[in-house]
Order: structure tokens, then sequence, then C-alpha cells
């Protein structure tokens, strides 16, 4: 498992709407759209890690995520 150290990390929020299937693209809370996949958040943006994701509160239809940018 990757240990937090001195680089910079970005959380990830992707939302999906009532009834829809799959998430949207997530928006990073420090600010720029992140490429990736949507349902898995699974990072398309070379040299970036996913180090976790997890689903947002019951409900809310939102998922959260853990990437590190440098």
């Amino acid at each position: 498992m990757t240990q937090p150290g001195s680089a910079t990390y970005d959380v990830l929020v992707a939302e999906r709407a009532p009834g829809d299937s799959g998430f949207g693209a997530p928006q990073a809370l420090s600010g720029g759209l992140q490429s990736n996949d949507g349902a898995g958040l699974a990072l398309a943006q070379s040299g970036s890690t996913l180090l976790a994701a997890w689903p947002g509160p019951p409900g809310t239809g939102l998922r959260v995520a853990v990437r590190e940018t440098a």
C-alpha cells in the first residue's frame, strides 16, 4: 500500500444522476476536470495514481476518490 508522502493529492468527486447506471466525470475539488472512465474512477491520465475510492453518503449519488498528482 502506498504511504502518504510529500506529494500533492487531489480529492475527486463524481456524481451519478438518479436513474443513471454510471458516474459522470469526476471534478477535482482543488480545481480542474479529471479524465477517467467514470464508473470505475480509473484515471486515464499518465503519471497519476488512484490511491483510494469510496462510495459517497447513502442516497447522494456521489463517489469520492483520492489521487496522487506529483
